[in-house]
């Protein structure tokens, strides 16, 4: 036994003394410059060097692509949105807008009729007759989903745009419950199947009748109306804005990567005269330009601070 662990060690000595000339530093030092070494290094780096190239130029184009992409996204959600603010404005001109002012004008008119008859003023008073719309409304049908499909899954935008959509599809979902409620309470009033003590005064104006009672459900969807009417035009202005400023956005990073001109961005104007005496005052919705602050991009970093993750 021991003389075969004689021999391993014998031959591990030989073996080592028979590997140590080749692997000397001279031996790798000449290894190294030959040219067999030189041109494989130098076709490796070569190789890597344009396979680097053509990685960035593919990433290149597929963010160029992207960024086409967005900005069309963006303008059909500008337009989506517009023609959505137009409808809206329009039903408030063509509709809503009298519909509220009157109503609001004849339930003052009727309580200082009633309160100059309590008051003893008797004279020179005319009867008093009552003025009343009882027109119906269509519901509306905006692109609200389409544009919600847009903005929520092809664009890159955050904060308030996205809630924004949010809001304007609720704003017009109301509406459109608080018009087919008002269709259906016109319906009861024209067959006059008011409450024991009640007229179609009371029920329409939302004034007392006997003992006290009072239904203001009418005057109520009247109100819901306007407001959302207000709301949906308001979301619908403010957000055709902030797409804008989201294209201007990607548009300079097209132009920035590609040094190529950008596809132009819609742009909405709505200073027109036609638009200001009907649009509802920013100062009641303050919140919207408070409670969001812009999204501040991070800076990168130079190469030499960056760690390896």
């Amino acid at each position: 036994m021991n003389e075969l662990i004689d021999f391993s060690h014998t031959l591990i000595f030989a073996m080592r003394d028979a590997l140590t000339p080749l692997i000397s530093w001279e031996a790798i030092n000449s290894f190294c410059n030959s040219t067999f070494t030189t041109s494989l290094v130098g076709a490796l780096a070569g190789a890597f060097a344009g396979a680097v190239a053509a990685q960035n130029v593919a990433d290149k184009s597929k963010r160029r692509d992207e960024l086409i992409k967005e900005i069309r996204n963006t303008n059909t959600a500008i337009a989506l949105t517009f023609s959505i603010f137009n409808l809206m404005f329009a039903i408030k001109k063509q509709c809503v807008a009298a519909l509220k002012i009157n109503y609001d004008e004849e339930k003052d008119r009727y309580l200082n009729y009633h309160a100059k008859l309590n008051n003893g003023q008797h004279q020179n008073l005319e009867p008093y007759a009552l003025k009343f719309d009882l027109r119906g409304m269509s519901v509306t049908s905006p692109p609200t989903k389409v544009l919600q499909d847009i903005v929520f899954t092809a664009l890159s935008s955050i904060g308030r745009p996205v809630n924004l959509v949010a809001a304007l599809e609720e704003a017009v979902g109301n509406l459109n419950i608080s018009i087919t409620k008002r269709n259906e309470l016109i319906a009861l009033f024209r067959t006059e199947q008011f409450p024991e003590g009640a007229d179609f005064e009371h029920m329409y104006l939302g004034v007392p009748y006997r003992d006290g009672h009072i239904n203001q459900e009418y005057g109520d969807i009247v109100a819901a109306i306007a407001s959302y009417t207000d709301d949906a035009i308001f979301f619908s202005r403010l957000l055709c804005q902030d797409l804008r400023e989201h294209g201007l956005k990607i548009s300079s990073n097209f132009e920035r990567l590609t040094k190529d001109r950008s596809p132009r961005i819609t742009e909405v104007d709505f200073k027109l005269d036609r638009y200001d005496e009907l649009l509802p005052a920013e100062e009641q919705y303050a919140t919207w330009f408070t409670a969001f602050k812009p999204v501040q991009e991070p800076k990168p970093s130079r190469w030499w601070k960056r760690k390896i993750q």
